[in-house]
């Protein structure tokens, strides 16, 4: 008697394929969490305007340290830093406010030790994900 297996394969495809569909959708779910998380973080909409009228804009990680703010940049020919490395104000806007700034990358070990301390402590994970990508440490300085 001759026996179709044709048939009693497709099956047993069909029943071992359930847990992969599962578990790549578990898969798809978790990344789609993650990467609204990390978008989700608290950051402030940064402003510069270059001496020929352009606008260069970015959304970056900030702490607070009273009386600066620091700001990770991960591309370092970003154009606002650009902007700022003239010497131009930069505008911060955050909560419906708008405040002007002078910007000054740091590289003193000490306050970057400390600043990214700061970080890790209110950013967590990300912090540590963006220290991967060597970004530039930026001080704001309030202008009054």
């Amino acid at each position: 008697m001759a026996v179709d297996r044709s048939r009693r394969s497709i099956r047993i495809s069909r029943e071992r394929s359930r847990p992969g569909i599962l578990a790549l959708g578990l898969a798809a779910t978790l990344l789609y969490a993650g990467f609204n998380w990390i978008q989700s973080a608290e950051v402030i909409d940064l402003e510069a305007w270059a001496r020929g009228g352009e606008l260069a804009a970015a959304r970056l990680l900030f702490v607070n340290d009273v009386p600066y703010l620091w700001v990770l940049e991960s591309s370092p020919e970003a154009g606002w830093l650009a902007v700022a490395r003239s010497g131009l104000p930069v505008t911060v806007r955050e909560r419906g406010s708008a405040v002007t700034y002078r910007a000054r990358e740091w590289s003193d070990p000490e306050a970057l030790e400390r600043v990214e301390a700061l970080f890790r402590e209110k950013y967590g994970m990300r912090a540590r994900l963006e220290a991967l990508r060597d970004p530039v440490t930026v001080r704001l300085e309030r202008t009054y």
